[in-house]
């Protein structure tokens, strides 16, 4: 069974709350899980939802050693992951969002 880690955002409690819901709706607390508006989604075409779950999975990242080397948990072995929710600097936010619309351009 593959476990996660709740928001590194909230109180202890709301953490648990959290968790316990997780599990309640999927059977376990999965790696990452990329929260999408439903009436946005609903009324952009499939290349502006692409775009938008693929930059929702570029902030899905395995954390890193010191030497830059992909980091494994020792108990597990599995891979350590983080949200990298902070973008390096302002032009690569800027990337980011000329190639969404790149991506909407095309359909």
């Amino acid at each position: 069974m593959r476990r996660g880690k709740a928001s590194r955002r909230h109180g202890k409690w709301a953490r648990a709350r959290a968790e316990i819901r997780v599990k309640q709706w999927f059977g376990f607390v999965p790696d990452f899980i990329i929260t999408l508006d439903a009436e946005y989604c609903r009324a952009c075409g499939d290349a502006e939802f692409m775009g938008l779950v693929k930059h929702g999975l570029y902030h899905a990242a395995q954390e890193t050693d010191a030497f830059g080397a992909p980091k494994f948990s020792r108990s597990t072995g599995r891979p350590v992951f983080t949200a990298d929710i902070t973008w390096k600097s302002s032009s690569a936010l800027f990337a980011a969002m000329a190639q969404m619309q790149l991506v909407s351009a095309r359909s």
